[in-house]
Formats: C-alpha cells, structure tokens, sequence
C-alpha cells in the first residue's frame, strides 16, 4: 500500500504504508510547500499543486514531471486525475 503526500519542504513524498518508510520523489522548486495531491486510478499518475502557482504530473517511477501547468498566479489547493491520468482538474 502506498501513501502519497506534500510537505512544507516543497517535496511530494511517497510512503509506502507497511513499512512506514518514505523517500521524496520531487521537490517543487520555487514553492513554499506542497498544498495538493492526487493519484489516478490506475496508480500510474502522480500530480501536485504547490505554493508556486503551478501544477505538475509525473509517472510513477520516473522522477521528472510530464507536465508543468501554470495557474496563471492561483494557488492550486487542490488537485484530481482521472482514472487514466489522461485529465487533470
């Protein structure tokens, strides 16, 4: 079972929920913290929202992000994916 959340170091950090261990998978530069996160249905997507005005997707496994959206100087305070990761709401 795995746990996926932000913390105030700006990091998205996955947990996996046995073990109780954790290891950040990105770190949003230029952000204060992580506020949102999201997994698709498939657990293949992994997005976040940070005090940076933006939102990223990643595939799990692969430590760079797909995509970088700007939120044009809103705060995303929360994050959704559809089942496939195919939408980001």
């Amino acid at each position: 079972l795995t746990l996926f959340t932000g913390d105030r170091n700006a990091r998205l950090i996955e947990w996996d929920v046995r073990t109780q261990k954790r290891r950040a998978i990105h770190r949003f530069e230029g952000s204060q913290w992580v506020g949102a996160v999201a997994v698709s249905g498939d657990g293949q997507f992994v997005a976040g929202c940070g005090t940076d005005s933006t939102a990223r997707l990643w595939r799990r496994g692969n430590p760079y992000y797909e995509w970088k959206i700007p939120l044009n100087g809103a705060y995303g305070g929360r994050v959704g994916l559809s089942h496939d990761g195919g939408r980001l709401a």
